[in-house]
């Protein structure tokens, strides 16, 4: 059966307006079975949330379709906490994995990405982590050929990322290191060992590069203090 442009606009709009009322109500179950949320968080309607229990969202968190968060904690105080204003786009797998998964306010991470807090991981404030990211919180044990390496058990050290950092898209970060404030990783990059703030991180480089800033941010200490917010 043919529509008419006017049919048509009307079909899309309602069809907009029959998701954006699913999405609404999958938020407000999602609300209730979480551990806390703060007001205006966004939840789409086929996001998945195990050991909810254990999840613990700040202010306007916004969650895209097809992600799936798993709480599952082995200490009290593990799962996962996401700051205010925290973004997680599309089809991204967060599982602290007995450990926990903790970011500041204003963290965004890509489509795709996949975060392993069996050792903890900690991700600060206004960090961006791109497309198709894996952090890795743990390892697994190889020492002996004598068992299968699936029976040796693993290590669980944990990363620590520090606030403004850019990770780009498709990096890799694995147990045990830690990323200061400021850091860009390029696209691609796999990080084993920890690297200092202000440095630009790239694979393709034979060594580190400094990160060379401009003269404001150089002289930047803090950005709660620049915001006025230090002490929250």
């Amino acid at each position: 059966m043919a529509f008419t442009r006017l049919g048509r606009e009307m079909l899309r709009e309602g069809v907009h307006v029959a998701r954006r009322t699913q999405d609404a109500f999958a938020s407000w179950l999602h609300i209730q079975t979480v551990q806390t949320a703060g007001r205006g968080c966004a939840i789409s309607h086929n996001v998945e949330i195990r050991n909810p229990n254990n999840v613990r969202l700040g202010e306007s968190v916004v969650i895209k379709k097809g992600c799936i968060l798993n709480g599952r904690a082995t200490q009290p105080g593990g799962g996962i906490s996401l700051g205010n204003y925290s973004y997680i786009r599309e089809y991204s797998y967060l599982d602290s994995y007995g450990g926990f998964i903790e970011t500041d306010d204003y963290v965004a991470i890509g489509q795709f990405s996949i975060i392993d807090g069996e050792g903890g991981v900690s991700i600060g404030k206004y960090t961006m982590i791109g497309a198709h990211v894996y952090i890795i919180g743990s390892n697994h044990r190889f020492d002996s050929l004598e068992l299968p390496y699936k029976l040796q058990g693993n290590t669980a050290y944990g990363i620590d990322i520090e606030q403004n950092v850019w990770v780009g898209g498709g990096s890799i970060i694995l147990d045990g290191v830690s990323i200061g404030r400021n850091c860009v990783l390029s696209a691609g990059s796999i990080v084993t060992k920890s690297i200092p703030a202000n440095t630009i991180h790239s694979d393709a480089a034979p060594r580190e590069l400094k990160l060379r800033l401009r003269r404001g941010l150089a002289e930047w200490k803090d950005i709660d203090q620049a915001e006025g917010t230090a002490g929250e």
